[in-house]
C-alpha cells in the first residue's frame, strides 16, 4: 500500500517533530534543521508522511513567475529523511510528488537516497569514535610525514578565534578562485550566530610562532557529525602542512566521541586525496535534475 505524502508549507510545519526527526534519524543531517533552513533558503516548504516519520525539505526560489528546487549555499545535502529504510518505490513516490509542485530541480539529496535518476557525488567521513592512537594508526604514510614536519614549525592549536573570523579569512583568501555569493555569505553569518547559541559550531585555528593563523577551520557539530563546514589557508601562510596539523589537532579532541567527521567532499582529487590520506572514505551523496518547464524556458535551463 502507498503511503500518503502531503505538502506542507512552511509555516504549518512542526518544528519541534520536525527537528525531532532530523536529530533521530540516522541521514537527519544538519542542513536540515528548521533554523538552518530558515537562514539559507530563500524559502521551504516540506513533503511529510504520517506523523513526521519521513520527511523532505524542498528548498524553492520563483523566477518568471515559476517555482523551481534549488540547493542552498553552504547546504551539502537534504533529500528524504526517515529513520526507516528507504525502498525504492519511497523514493519514486516523493520524485514524482516534487515534480506535481516543481517543474524544475537541481538538488543534492543525501547519501541514504540513491535511485536510477540521480548522480553520486564523493564525500569523505572519518569515523572519530575510537581513541585517537587507534585512528591515528589508520594515517597513510605521506601524512605522517607531513605531521612529523608539521611538529617542527613550532605550530599551536588553538579555539581562540572568532566564527566569523573564519567566515571573513574565507572569502578574502578564495574570492578570486571560487565563486562566493554575498547573499550566501550573509546567511551563513546569521546561520553560524544561532549554531553558536545552541552550541552546534567550532571554531579552531593554527598559529605559527609569530602567533599569525597558517590554518582555519569552521565547522558544524550535531550529535553524529562534526562537518568540516570552512577551512582556510590563509594566502599570507605559506606552509601548507598546517592544514594537516589543523585536522589531525581536530581528531585528537574530539576522538571518543560517538561522532564521524565529515570533510564535505570532494570530487576534485588532490582535496579529496587529502581526505583519504587521515582514512576517510567515500560516503556518497547524490544529485537529481529535472527539466519539465516550457519551452523555450527549458532550452535556458539546458
Amino acid at each position: 500500500m502507498s503511503e500518503t505524502i502531503r505538502y506542507i508549507q512552511r509555516k504549518d510545519i512542526d518544528v519541534a517533530k520536525w527537528d525531532a526527526r532530523i536529530e533521530a534519524a540516522t541521514n537527519g543531517l544538519i542542513y536540515a534543521r528548521s533554523w538552518w533552513l530558515d537562514e539559507m533558503a530563500d524559502h521551504w516548504d516540506a513533503l511529510v508522511v504520517g506523523d513526521y516519520e519521513k520527511i523532505m525539505p524542498l528548498t524553492w526560489r520563483k523566477k518568471w513567475g515559476i517555482k523551481y528546487l534549488y540547493q542552498p549555499d553552504f547546504t551539502q545535502q537534504l533529500g528524504i529523511i526517515s529513520s526507516q529504510t528507504l525502498a525504492a518505490n519511497n523514493a519514486h513516490s516523493f520524485y514524482a510528488q516534487m515534480q506535481k509542485s516543481f517543474r524544475f530541480a537541481e538538488i543534492n539529496l543525501n547519501y541514504l537516497n540513491p535511485f536510477e535518476k540521480t548522480s553520486s557525488r564523493k564525500n569523505f567521513v572519518l569515523d572519530i569514535s575510537a581513541d585517537y592512537a587507534s585512528i591515528a594508526s589508520h594515517y597513510k604514510n605521506d601524512l605522517k610525514k607531513n605531521l612529523h614536519r608539521s611538529a617542527k614549525e613550532g605550530f599551536t592549536y588553538s579555539g581562540n578565534i572568532e566564527n566569523l573570523t573564519v567566515v571573513e579569512l574565507f572569502k578574502d583568501t578564495y574570492k578570486n578562485k571560487i565563486e562566493l555569493s554575498v547573499d550566501g555569505f550573509s546567511r551563513l553569518n546569521k546561520a553560524v550566530a544561532i549554531a553558536e547559541r545552541k552550541g552546534m559550531i567550532v571554531a579552531r585555528c593554527v598559529n605559527d610562532k609569530e602567533e599569525q593563523i597558517s590554518a582555519a577551520s569552521l565547522c558544524l557539530k550535531d550529535n553524529k557529525r562534526i562537518y568540516f563546514l570552512l577551512s582556510v589557508i590563509p594566502s599570507s601562510a605559506r606552509v601548507q602542512r598546517a592544514n594537516h596539523f589543523l585536522v589531525d589537532s581536530l581528531i585528537r579532541e574530539f576522538s571518543r566521541q560517538p561522532l564521524l567527521l565529515d570533510f564535505e567532499g570532494s570530487d576534485i582529487e588532490g582535496i579529496a586525496h587529502f581526505y583519504k590520506v587521515f582514512g576517510a572514505i567515500n560516503q556518497s551523496y547524490f544529485f537529481l535534475r529535472y527539466n519539465n518547464l516550457p519551452w523555450p524556458i527549458s532550452m535556458l535551463k539546458g
